[in-house]
């Protein structure tokens, strides 16, 4: 385990080279915990590929707004150390959060974790960025503006404008107005005037909501505004925006080919004079819509005044005005009820019925949809149960809950001073992967010492998976996680224990908690442990008696239709010949009838067997065809193992008739293709000549007197003799 970590890091630090050296963070703090205590003189002293991270508060005044720097100089992170609930960037009604006017950022530059809120720009409101593209990620913006005192004012929350490959993804943007008497688009967000640059910003896993664009001339889009641009836009839940112009959710215009799939748009609304598109309007420009849901929004929930738009895989329901206008549904689009969880409590995840379940595109084949839903669960399952996983329309994959993964430590068995391995054992649903988990272990500190975990010969250690434990208190907690997904049913991993030399009975090992990847699927814990046993020879089930049982177990080994664990071969050799026989469960027998007094026992002269084994072949004259076992010389038979062979393409094993002198005994038989296992088990030797025993056949359809079949008697093992091999023959004609 320490050499693979080792090599791990080797090769980590080989991958990022100096930079990662070189690479420092920077702490900002503004109750003076910090190297610095404004965000801006963070910024001013980090240098390429270092980390300004800003500690909990509120941040206010002049070097904590309007941030920037130069991206031709140097590229960072800019994040907060607990998320944007802790950290708050508030403008307090003047200039912009972030400020990146033609800074030439990189997707190398990221802004996360802050809530940005009150800020007041022109062009711009929360964050501007033109001619930059940093990665937004994991914010809130909310009662931001822009065209404050200005003519024009684009991108209440953020402005994506000219030359800008901005993504921007996994943030909550809402409360947030567009308000000029020009230009007031996109009161979440705009992307002005990026199709002369071919930039191709990214607006994804996004909420944005109660955002409004509010003017006297032109502009519109509540949500999103899209001017000369062509953004792909997907994943993002659109609702109550509002504008007085055109697109309550998202308006397109002038230009620009965008690609808009997998959004719930809803609950929009315009206060411009219909046609105006409550949900989405297109302008002039050329937008893809696919796989969205565009629901009870006032107005229209898609208007088309011109340029072109297509429209595959919708489902366009329920809006005030109609649900088209001057367009048409096209190649798998419907018209029905979602099925939201919650509308009125703004749940929309949907209920097991709905129609937009499966519903998206079939075909994805070079379309790189979404690989990941707006809650991070991934993409595609098959959500409706019919054995196809089709991508869902909307933003959400829906999982059925009626699935669940199951857990299971089992039960092993175990001496004082063992070194034993206990597997996590699991089963995930039919068609599903995940990539992480996490499980906590309790019941058996105090009582065993916890080694290691193991991941050979197991889903963790194929898919070459990270995992790391601690032992706290009384539980163990396991993480695991990687890039290769799982699936299907193994062992997850393997746990590793030290059993003290005074352990007895029962020690648990308990499944306290299991979660996979966000906890969507939920998890069935079946706990097991290790059970201290005392060696009993013939005590093959361990309940710490002799019993006919245990014969049984034995025979119903040999003929495979249960497996034996190390410790119970151990003793269920109650021979000592270092083999589990059809002869040690006729010891266990004897043993228990009172024949022989100990176990175990070593058999001496009197269990030498012999008896020679004949057959005769048949003519086939009608059904059945019956095969006699003639058997000679007879002596000490105390059990016997035989395996016969015969084409099951010509025959069909019907049945055994035993000889009434075999009734004593115990006999077991297993049948699995042309292959036919047969053991049995007496207290009293089988010592007669004669028929031993009959076998029946039925021919196969086509079997006639023109054809031939043989069976044949392979092996047989009397007692604890050698095993002999082409026992017998007989030609069925």
């Amino acid at each position: 385990m320490k050499i693979i970590k080792s090599l791990i890091s080797v090769i980590v630090f080989f991958l990022l080279g100096a930079q990662l050296v070189c690479a420092n963070t920077i702490y900002v703090d503004c109750n003076g915990g910090g190297e610095y205590i404004t965000i801006q003189e963070g910024i001013d002293a980090s240098s390429n590929g270092d980390t300004v991270l800003v500690a909990d508060g509120i941040y206010t005044g002049a070097n904590n707004k309007n941030l920037s720097w130069n991206g031709n100089d140097k590229h960072i992170i800019i994040k907060s150390e607990n998320g944007y609930e802790s950290c708050i960037i508030d403008c307090e009604g003047s200039g912009n959060g972030f400020f990146l006017n033609g800074t030439h950022q990189t997707h190398a530059d990221i802004i996360e974790g802050f809530t940005i809120q009150k800020a007041k720009g022109t062009w711009g409101g929360g964050i501007k960025a033109y001619n930059a593209s940093p990665i937004i990620q994991y914010n809130r913006i909310t009662n931001c503006e822009s065209g404050y005192n200005h003519i024009k004012g684009p991108g209440g929350g953020i402005l994506l404008y000219h030359n800008c490959n901005a993504i921007v993804q996994n943030n909550v943007i809402d409360n947030n107005i567009a308000s000029a008497n020009d230009l007031a688009m996109g009161g979440g967000i705009c992307c002005y005037h990026n199709d002369n640059t071919n930039a191709q910003p990214i607006i994804r896993n996004n909420i944005i909501f109660n955002n409004g664009a509010l003017e006297d001339a032109s502009g519109g889009g509540g949500g999103i505004c899209v001017y000369f641009s062509s953004p792909i836009i997907e994943n993002n839940l659109i609702f109550n925006n509002y504008t007085d112009w055109y697109g309550g959710g998202i308006h397109c215009l002038h230009g620009g080919n965008p690609i808009i799939r997998n959004n719930i748009v809803s609950n929009n609304s315009t206060t411009h004079p219909s046609p105006s598109g409550g949900g989405i309007s297109i302008v002039g420009a050329h937008p893809l819509l696919l796989n969205n849901i565009v629901t009870n929004n006032d107005d229209y929930g898609i208007c088309y005044l011109y340029g072109s738009v297509s429209i595959q895989y919708c489902n366009v329901w329920g809006n005030l005005d109609g649900n088209y206008y001057s367009c048409s549904s096209g190649i798998g689009c419907i018209n029905e009820d979602p099925l939201f969880v919650d509308l009125s409590g703004y749940d929309f995840h949907f209920q097991e019925n709905s129609l937009c379940i499966d519903a998206g595109v079939v075909d994805t084949t070079g379309m790189n949809l979404p690989l990941y839903d707006l809650d991070g669960n991934p993409r595609v399952v098959d959500g409706n149960g019919d054995g196809i996983a089709i991508i869902d329309m909307g933003c959400y994959e829906y999982y059925n809950y009626q699935q669940h993964i199951y857990l299971e430590i089992p039960t092993e068995y175990a001496l004082p001073g063992d070194t034993v391995l206990i597997p996590i054992n699991v089963l995930f649903p039919q068609d599903l992967t995940f990539t992480s988990a996490e499980i906590i272990i309790g019941g058996y500190l105090g009582s065993l010492e916890f080694l290691e975990l193991i991941a050979d010969s197991s889903l963790v250690g194929d898919a070459g998976w990270m995992y790391e434990y601690n032992e706290a208190d009384s539980l163990n907690t396991i993480w695991m996680a990687g890039s290769e997904p799982i699936s299907g049913e193994d062992v997850l991993i393997w746990m590793k224990f030290s059993v003290p030399n005074t352990a007895t009975d029962f020690i648990p090992i308990t499944l306290e908690d299991a979660l996979f990847d966000t906890g969507l699927v939920p998890v069935e814990l079946t706990s097991g442990g290790i059970d201290i046993v005392a060696l009993i020879y013939g005590d093959v089930d361990f309940n710490g008696l002799v019993q006919a049982y245990d014969a049984s177990m034995i025979l119903q080994y040999l003929v495979g239709y249960i497996n034996l664990d190390d410790l119970q071969l151990f003793v269920a050799d109650v021979s000592l010949d270092s083999t589990v026989s059809a002869l040690d469960a006729t010891l266990i027998l004897q043993y228990g009838v009172g024949i022989i007094d100990t176990l175990p026992y070593q058999p001496g002269s009197s269990y030498i067997a012999s008896g020679d084994i004949t057959m005769e072949d048949q003519v086939y004259t009608g059904d059945p065809i019956d095969v006699p076992i003639i058997i000679t010389n007879a002596e000490n038979i105390f059990s016997f193992e035989g395996m016969f062979n015969f084409d099951s393409g010509c025959l069909t094993l019907a049945d055994v008739y035993w000889s009434d002198y075999l009734d004593g005994f115990f006999i077991w038989t297993d049948v699995e293709g042309g292959e036919f296992k047969l053991v049995g088990s007496g207290t009293l030797p089988y010592e007669e000549d004669g028929l031993m025993a009959t076998i029946r056949f039925y021919p196969k359809d086509g079997f006639n007197n023109y054809d031939s079949t043989t069976v044949c008697f392979e092996n047989l093992r009397w007692n604890e003799n050698d095993t002999m091999h082409n026992i017998a023959a007989s030609i069925i004609t």
